[in-house]
Formats: structure tokens, C-alpha cells, sequence
């Protein structure tokens, strides 16, 4: 194909918003055009919608339908009927159903006309449902949007508002509001709040049209107008289709922006038999206001005519590009930038090319996005990764480029030709993948298979756009176009089927081999293992396929299927999985319920009060999972198997375990946690919470956490401000965490509470004969928990890693409530950012809570070893930093008010100090690491501990001290070159009893945490204490 050729073609697809023909048996493009028009206008996939079906099900026939934004998050569906005359509606009726298909109410309207009105042309639902905007009851509100024409041709824009609820028919509006509603903002943090924007029109000459932008807020009944924008049409006319207007909450704040030509673009004074003439001189005006309507920010943006004639016409305008979002907020300190598209109209093409800058408020250009392009296309949004736009430059020979916002940075440059001379569409997207992504892409042309059938290669390309490899599909026979979906969300391998392999979402057109004019459009979901999983094409009941939508969040994913029959829609729903989702056992303790593959995980939801087992290992092949939604209540047992390579975005694998849960013998292998600004609960691999109970007759429910093991774990947090740890999030309320490590981790959370084990501990949680190695970072950082409360012993436990934090580190516990902490190691070392103004921090807790009366005689720390190699912390800050505990009682202090010389500095004020702790017992350091603070003694019950000799720590010695020595859970330790607990050593210990010390080569971590190894060419397996061969015969 010729270059000039195909890039044209390519600009076309772009425009079809991501979607590329797949061209057959070297089809023409011209021959193929009006198919992919057909199906492109087909396939169009609604994200964050939840359909609750247990079985195929279908609902219509209807004249239309939609989807609707629910107060509770979720997305609601209605169906339309209309009766017209003269194609005016003259009735309508609307039905809403809630997430599980349950009906909320029907709406029917008759549109009784006003007297300047001739009828109504358009009638349609605002998709947002509100329950207290409008009036203060606990139905819900639901805005009709309707357009009449009027008897000066002006026409009129209105809603009428209906409250429903309880399956219930109303026919009588509560209110009647004009405009359209342009903008709806939730200011609220924990309840509905909205504050909405309503667009009308206002004009008494057409020389003075005006827009007004009504400012409508809750707290006024009926949602009455606290503020009118108004905007003179003239100034904003050449910004084409986008609002003049942006709200949006920042922060706790509320923000406005306008924007408009400083005079109109267009000379008004242009004869009308000439092409129009520009005005000279103009600026794009944006203003940026508060809550309060006052101007912040004024910025103007030069109106600047491109020197090529072909370009005859540049428009700059904001919000182009990703509509509110092109306002940057909180860039430079408080003040915004802006994304500005200069869209240039191009005289040959009767197009535009766009160029996209960022500018400051000041309107100086910052940066140069990209320039000249084609078309644009928004990748999906990862968790700790920077929106993603794709564009095509119109002077780059078949190349896309990358682009992170608000950074600005190039991430990758693909050519659409591939190294072995294959072509890529337009149909892509990126995907997670551990705590980067990949990108997926349908190629253009599809393959002609020897028996008679089309196949369809997808290429996964490396986050820097290199070839990583080709998955596969089949499409079956006949197939004259073929259109792949790609989009992240549809790219889970678990989502249509439960095994390992991955499906896709495919749009065909296909012919009768008998009669080649009949066709159909079918839609197929395909596997990579050659198999078509799901084939809807005609149907003599519903008619042709009309529309595709995937719904895709919550317990119950289903694929809802449009079919079009006499001009009536009728709506199939599929379940997903299509495979069965049932699980082996029945759920008791004598026979669990057996966990075989990834997605058995998410049947726990069925039954979360029941007993499981693992009973394989499994791969989660680095793909995002998402497990059950439900709070888990039962038994986990792993059996000693292995999760490897689970891959968690926003929290873990369980949200919430509570009251009697228990969860034993289970080891996670390289799991990913990717965690954002936006996930704002706890999170943890294993669960975000975990925690006992209580009963309704006050009868206390115990929860255990034991012998569960995570190897090579990466958690990443950009911008995440709350608590993580990496087996849980928050513990709480009689949980027992025991007989647990972290190993050869890399935790970096600069902005939260981190924990090595278990984010944070309260309400009677202990955490004993668990260990953590690794590297971990964060604002507040412990090797075991970043914080505990009082009554939350934390004993028998070891650290050796590198802790990195911007506030307060404890090299076992961050901040202690006045809990015991006892016969505790530490080895590793600690860093204080250079950064951090304030700092707390100690080699075994960074804070200790202060107690203000110096009356508490309670041991706080007790018998624990410092064996750091450094705690290093920047000068000349107000940091407090011990070998032992950092912050404590004899570090605080308050001012003596009596004595404050008011004409000096704060910092020379004089200070009483508390008493210091007397909590501190038995406590040394066997490195080299020398006293931080000169001023205290280097005693065993000072902050700064005693120094002692490791040759000193003798078997005898340590016993003295409370170490007991054995291999169980009340006697955890192990003496030897390095103190470790005995589950550390068990693996290695038992193999080389067992075959004289020849444990051959480790397959995976070391002799100590391996848990599969090679003899002599065999695979061996170590598991329950008992070596076993490959077939599961235990070796004797």
C-alpha cells in the first residue's frame, strides 16, 4: 500500500474513535467503507455498569433505551416508549431499572405545550439521578430533557423533574426547570450535594444574543439560580460544540472557569457574498473563579493564523482535548495551567488539524504536547500511572506517539509498520501489567487459514512500544470485515470465561455462502485457543444486532446485546462468566469448598461465611484481578499453596474479612499492588481490613491471620495518602497475626502510613513471629505496622530491610500508643528524607505516645535488638532520632508561658520538658552504630539503648532476656550465625536432613523460602513439613 495512501486511510479510522477495518482477501478500503461505518456506529462499550442476571434474559421490545448515574454509584438502565404525531412526541414513557433489574418507576409524560409552543421535537433523560436536589424526600429525581419548537422559531429548552420510587407510575412533574443541564458537580464528601449548571438562552436582538449559564445549588428548595453567567454568543460562536463554562470541585473548593474571544472571531461587518474575514487583534480570554464567583486568574491566549494558506482558519479553545480536565489544577502551587487545543481548519481536507500546548495563567507557553496531528486516542487509566492520550502527527510517516498528561512526556513512538511488515490499526489500547502496562493492538489485515477460516492476530507491545509478542483468535468462516475491540476492560482474561486463556470481543460481518448478498452482523467473543465462546448474529424473534455493550462492574458482569426488529429494540442480557462458575465441595469444615483457578476466587461472594481450600497453585499471570466484592466471614486454608504474580489495582485481593474469619497456610509469589490518589480506604494484598467481632449478645468473635508467606512483593503508591501494608491494610478487634513474613520486598508509598506485615494495628490485634525484609517507604513507616494503639502487643518479630520515610520510621513499629513491644530484631537501615522538615524516629518504634502526667509505670519496650548498620537523618531540622525510640515523653515539652519574652523568636522561647519514659527496659544495640543523641546515656532503658557485643548474645544470654527458642509459635526462635524465627529455616533444615545437604538447584528464592527445588534433574516438592516428588508421593 502507498504511503500516502494508507496514512489517509489511517486518518479516517482515527476518526471513527478507535476502531479499524480488519480487511480480507486484499478487499479495497473503498469497497469496505460503508461495513465499518455500520459497525463502528455498533460497538460502543459503557464503563462502570453493573447488570445483575443468573440467566439470559432479555427485555423490549422498546423504542429506545439508556443508561443512567446513579446516587449509589452504580449504573441504572431505562427503557423508552414514544407516541408522535407529525413526528412531534405527543406521550412519552420511561421505565428505570436499578443495577439488579428491579423496577424503580415509570415516568409518563404527555407534554402538555405552553401557549407560545407548537410542539416538542426532542425528549430524552439526563443521565444523572439525584434524591435531594430537587425536593427533600428518599425518592429519586429524575430530569426529562425536553425541547420544544415555539411560534418565533427561537425554540425553548426545559425539564421536567419526576420523583419515583417503589416500582411506582407518575404522570405529574415536581418541577418544571429551565435549560439544559451542562455541568453537575458533588461537592459533598460523604452525601449527595450537587451543585448544577443549566444552559438557556437569552436575547431581546439578535445583535445582543446572549448565553446565560445558570448556577443552580440544593440548599436553595427546588435547586434555585444562585448565579447567572452570561456569555455573548458572538464571542464564543467559533468554539464550535464546546461549553464556555467549566465547575469542579478542587480540593474542598469549588472553581469556575469561563472562556471566550475577547471580540468576536468572525468580523461581523464581512459582506455576506465573501468568505468571512477574521478579527485582528483577538485573544482567547480565560477567567478562573472561586466559589464566590471572584476572580482568581485572568489569561489570554493570542488568536494566531497559521502562515500556510491551506490552514485557513486557527482556533484556540480550551478543553478540546479531555474537556474539564484540561484545566491543570494545583500545578505551579495553587494557581492552574491549561491544556489549549489551536484547532486549524484545513481548507483541502474540510477537516482540522489540532496542535495541543500547555500554558500557565499567565498565558506563557510551557510546553508543546503535540503538534499538527491527525486524530487523538485516550488510552484507559491505570492506578499509578499518568493519563495517557495517543496521537498521529500529519508529518510522520505512520507513527504514533504516546503521550502522558499533565507531565507532557513522550512515553513511547510505535510505527503502524511493524518489524516484520505487518500493519497495526487504530484499535488500541493499554493495558495493567505488575505495576506498568502493555499495549494492545488489532492489526489491520486478518489471515487466511488453511481450512477455510479468517483468523485474527492482536499484537502486545512493551510500555516503550517495543514487539513483545502476537495472541491469536478465530473468527470462523465467511467473514468479509472484522472489527476488534480493544479496551482494557474488555482484555481480562477471567471476565467472559474462567481459565487462563484470553478472549476477545469481535464485531463481524459475514456472508451465506449460498447466496453471497445475504449477509448478517454477528458479534463473537473469541478465545486464544482457537475457540469461538459466543456467536449472536440474526434472530427471527429480536431481529438484526443493533448495539454491543459490556457491563462491567460489579458482582454480576454481563454482555447486553440490542437487537432492532420493525423499528422496536429489544435488550438481551448474557451472563459472565459463559462458562459454569460453581464450586467443587459444600462448604463445611469437613468438606470445604475447593479455590482451583483465579476466578474461583470471586465465587466466594456466594457464599462468604463458608470453608475453602486451595487446592492448586495458581498463576495470575500478572493480569489485574479484581476478587470478591463481599466482606469474608469463613475459612481460608492455602494448603501451603502459591499465588503467583496476582496483580492488585486500588486494594486486595479481599476488601474486608471480619468477625471469626481465619486465614492459614497460604504463600503469595511476586504480587503487585498498585494503589492511587483516588483509592482512599486501607489496602493490603491479602485484604484492605481484616478484624474480629462482636455478637449481638456481646459475645467476642476471634479472627487469626497465620502462616502466610509473601515472596517479592511490589507495592506502588504515587500519590496514595493512606494506610498499606502488605499482607493488610488495617487490622483491628481480637485479630491474632502470627507465623508471618514479607520477603524481598519493595514498598514505596511516599505519602502514607506503611507497614512491612500490616498497615496499622488497634482494638486488641496482636502481631507476634512475623518478619519482614525488604524495602519500604512512606510518610510513616514500621518494618511490622506503621502504628498501633494501646493493647496491641507486638512481640517475637524480626526485620532486616532498608526504611526510607519523609516524617517518622520505627524500625518495627512507627508510632506506638503505649503498646508493649517486646523481644523484637532489627537489622537494616533507616533514612530520614532530606526533605523532611520534622522527623521522628528509632530503631524500634519512631514514636512513642507522650504520657503528659509522667505517671505511667507501663513496659513499652522491652528486650528488643538494634543490630542497624545506620539511622541517617538531615541536619539542621527539627528531627528527633535514637537508636532505640525516636520520638517519646523526655522529648516533649511546652513553653513556660511565665517566662516568654515576647520580642524573641519562638525557637528561643524557654520550654518545660516532661518527664522521660520509664517503659524502656533491656534494650541494646549489638552493631557499630553509634549514639544519635550525645545528651542521653547508652543504657538499656534509655531511648538510646545499650551497647553490647554480638559475640555477647549467646543462646544462654538471649534466654534470659525472654527469646525462647524451639519451632512453634510460643517458642519461634532460632539461634545461630543470625537470629531468625524457626518457619525461616524449616525449609532448608528438613531437605538437608533428608538428602545430606544436596538441596541441588532452587527453582525459585532461596533454600530457606523455596518451596519447589531440583534433585538430580527431578522436581521435588517441600510442603506441610513432608518433601513429595512430582506425582505427590511423599518421599520417605
Amino acid at each position: 500500500m502507498k504511503k500516502k495512501q494508507y496514512l489517509c486511510e489511517l486518518y479516517w479510522a482515527v476518526m471513527y474513535h478507535r476502531y479499524m477495518l480488519l480487511v480480507i482477501n486484499n478487499k479495497q478500503f473503498k469497497e469496505m467503507k460503508k461495513i465499518l461505518v455500520k459497525i463502528s456506529m455498533m460497538l460502543m462499550l459503557i464503563m462502570g455498569t453493573n447488570v445483575a442476571t443468573a440467566q439470559t434474559s432479555q427485555t423490549g421490545p422498546v423504542d429506545n433505551y439508556g443508561f443512567l448515574n446513579a446516587p449509589d454509584g452504580t449504573t441504572w438502565t431505562y427503557t423508552a416508549s414514544f407516541e408522535k404525531k407529525y413526528n412531534l412526541y405527543t406521550r412519552v414513557t420511561f421505565s428505570v431499572y436499578n443495577s439488579e433489574k428491579e423496577l424503580i418507576g415509570t415516568i409518563i409524560d404527555s407534554l402538555k405545550l405552553e401557549d407560545n409552543m407548537t410542539g416538542i421535537n426532542q425528549a430524552e433523560i439526563n443521565p444523572l439521578v439525584t434524591q435531594k436536589f430537587f425536593n427533600t424526600d428518599n425518592k429519586y429525581e429524575v430530569m426529562l430533557f425536553l425541547h420544544a419548537q415555539t411560534k418565533n422559531y427561537e425554540g425553548h429548552n426545559f425539564n421536567h423533574v419526576f420523583s419515583i420510587g417503589d416500582g411506582e407510575t407518575v404522570t405529574t412533574p415536581v418541577i418544571s426547570v429551565d435549560g439544559r443541564q451542562v455541568y453537575a458537580q458533588n461537592v459533598g464528601d460523604y452525601s449527595e450535594n450537587y451543585v448544577m449548571i443549566f444552559a438557556r438562552d437569552s436575547a431581546s436582538t439578535s445583535k445582543d444574543y446572549t448565553l446565560c449559564y445558570d448556577v443552580r445549588r440544593k440548599s436553595v428548595y427546588g435547586g434555585g439560580v444562585s448565579h447567572t453567567f452570561r456569555i455573548p454568543y458572538a464571542n464564543v460562536a467559533a468554539l464550535t460544540d464546546l461549553q464556555p463554562i467549566f465547575m469542579f470541585k478542587n480540593g474542598t473548593m469549588l472553581y469556575y472557569v469561563t472562556q471566550q474571544y475577547e471580540k468576536p472571531y468572525f468580523d461581523p461587518n464581512t459582506p455576506l457574498d465573501q468568505d468571512p474575514v477574521v478579527n485582528p487583534d483577538n485573544n482567547l480570554v480565560i477567567t478562573y473563579m472561586n466559589q464566590s464567583y471572584k476572580t482568581l486568574y485572568t489569561t489570554k491566549i493570542p488568536v494566531v493564523q497559521d502562515e500556510n494558506k491551506k490552514l485557513l482558519y486557527t482556533f484556540p479553545m480550551l478543553g478540546n482535548l479531555n474537556g474539564m480536565d484540561d484545566i491543570i489544577r494545583n500545578y505551579d502551587g495553587d494557581a492552574p495551567a491549561y491544556i489549549i487545543t489551536q484547532e486549524k481548519y484545513n481548507l483541502e481536507s474540510d477537516g482540522s488539524i489540532n496542535s495541543y500546548y500547555k500554558y500557565d495563567v499567565n498565558g506563557n507557553l510551557l510546553t508543546t504536547i503535540a503538534e499538527n496531528t491527525l486524530g487523538r486516542i485516550k488510552m484507559s487509566p491505570i492506578a499509578g500511572q499518568e493519563e495517557q492520550w495517543l496521537f498521529m502527527k500529519e508529518e510522520y510517516d505512520g507513527e504514533f506517539f504516546f503521550v502522558d498528561l499533565p507531565s507532557c512526556k513522550t512515553r513511547a513512538e510505535i510505527s503502524v509498520f511493524l518489524e516484520d511488515g505487518r500493519t497495526i490499526s487504530s484499535s488500541i489500547d493499554r493495558y495493567p501489567k505488575g505495576d506498568s502496562y502493555e499495549y494492545a493492538v488489532a492489526l489491520l489485515q486478518g489471515n487466511n487459514e488453511a481450512d477455510g477460516t479468517i483468523s485474527q492476530d492482536i499484537a502486545w507491545l512493551n510500555a516503550d512500544g517495543t514487539f513483545n509478542r502476537y495472541e491469536n483468535i478465530n473468527l470462523g468462516k465467511y467473514i468479509e470485515a472484522a472489527q476488534v475491540n480493544i479496551t482494557s476492560e474488555a482484555l481480562n482474561p477471567w471476565l467472559m470465561h474462567t481459565d487462563d486463556a484470553r478472549e476477545y470481543m469481535v464485531l463481524v460481518k459475514r456472508y451465506n455462502p449460498k447466496n453471497t448478498s445475504d449477509k448478517e452482523t454477528a458479534f463473537l467473543v473469541c478465545n486464544t485457543k482457537g475457540e469461538i465462546l459466543l456467536d449472536y448474529g440474526k434472530s427471527a424473534e429480536m431481529g438484526e444486532l443493533n448495539m454491543v455493550y459490556l457491563m462491567d462492574k460489579g458482582a454480576n458482569p454481563s454482555i447486553l446485546c440490542v437487537y432492532q426488529k420493525n423499528g422496536v429494540l429489544t435488550m438481551h442480557y448474557t451472563p459472565l462468566p459463559l462458562n459454569s462458575s460453581s464450586l467443587k465441595g459444600s462448604g463445611t469444615v469437613q468438606d470445604p469448598y475447593q479455590i482451583a483457578c483465579a476466578h474461583d476466587f470471586c465465587l466466594i461472594d456466594n457464599n462468604p461465611s463458608a470453608y475453602y481450600e486451595v487446592v492448586n497453585d495458581i498463576d495470575f499471570l500478572g493480569e489485574p484481578f479484581q476478587g470478591p466484592k463481599k466482606a469474608f466471614l469463613g475459612s481460608l486454608d492455602g494448603k501451603n499453596h502459591t499465588l503467583s504474580n496476582l496483580c492488585l489495582v486500588g486494594g486486595g485481593l479481599f476488601g474486608t474479612m471480619k468477625d471469626s474469619v481465619k486465614v492459614r497456610n497460604l504463600q503469595f509469589e511476586n504480587p503487585v499492588l498498585v494503589l492511587s490518589a483516588n483509592n482512599l480506604n486501607p489496602a493490603g494484598i491479602l485484604a484492605d481490613y481484616m478484624q474480629g467481632g462482636v455478637t449481638d449478645e456481646g459475645v467476642d468473635l476471634y479472627a487469626e491471620l497465620s502462616n502466610v508467606h509473601v515472596s517479592g512483593v511490589t507495592i506502588k503508591g504515587v500519590g496514595y495518602e493512606q494506610i498499606v501494608g502488605t499482607l493488610v491494610g488495617e487490622a483491628a478487634l481480637n485479630l491474632d497475626v502470627h507465623t508471618c513474613s514479607v520477603t524481598d520486598a519493595v514498598i514505596s508509598a511516599p505519602d502514607a502510613q506503611v507497614g512491612g506485615v500490616i498497615g496499622k494495628s488497634q482494638t486488641y490485634t496482636k502481631i507476634h513471629a512475623c518478619v519482614f525484609t525488604g524495602v519500604a517507604e512512606g510518610k510513616v513507616v514500621g518494618g511490622i505496622t506503621s502504628e498501633i494503639s494501646s493493647g496491641e502487643p507486638v512481640y517475637n518479630c524480626r526485620v532486616d530491610a532498608d526504611l526510607y520515610s519523609n516524617n517518622t520510621i520505627g524500625g518495627i513499629v512507627g508510632f506506638s500508643g503505649r503498646s508493649l513491644i517486646s523481644n523484637c530484631v532489627v537489622e537494616g537501615t533507616l533514612t530520614l528524607d532530606a526533605s523532611a522538615t520534622t522527623g521522628k524516629v528509632g530503631g524500634i518504634v519512631g514514636e512513642v505516645e507522650t504520657d503528659a502526667t509522667g505517671s505511667s509505670n507501663a513496659t513499652l519496650v522491652e528486650n528488643c535488638l538494634v543490630g542497624l548498620t545506620s539511622i541517617s537523618v538531615p541536619e539542621g531540622k527539627d528531627v528527633i532520632a535514637h537508636r532505640v525510640v525516636g520520638f517519646s515523653s523526655g522529648d516533649n515539652y511546652e513553653y513556660d508561658w511565665d517566662k516568654v519574652d515576647w520580642s524573641k523568636p519562638q525557637s528561643e522561647w524557654p520550654r518545660v520538658y516532661f518527664p522521660a519514659e520509664k517503659g524502656f527496659k533491656n534494650n541494646y544495640i549489638y552493631s557499630n552504630l553509634a549514639g544519635v543523641d550525645a545528651t542521653i546515656q547508652l543504657t538499656d532503658t534509655t531511648t538510646e539503648g545499650a551497647t553490647i557485643a554480638a559475640a555477647l548474645l549467646t543462646q544462654e544470654w538471649l534466654g534470659e532476656h525472654g527469646f525462647v527458642f524451639g519451632s512453634e509459635v510460643v517458642a519461634p526462635w532460632v539461634y545461630g550465625d543470625q537470629l531468625t524465627l524457626w518457619f525461616e529455616s524449616e525449609f532448608s533444615t528438613d531437605v538437608e536432613n533428608i538428602f545430606d545437604g544436596n538441596c541441588g538447584n532452587v527453582i525459585a528464592g532461596d533454600k530457606q523460602s523455596a518451596r519447589k527445588f531440583i534433585i538430580n534433574g527431578q522436581l521435588y516438592i517441600f510442603r506441610d513439613s513432608k518433601v513429595y516428588d512430582a506425582q505427590g508421593v511423599q518421599v520417605k
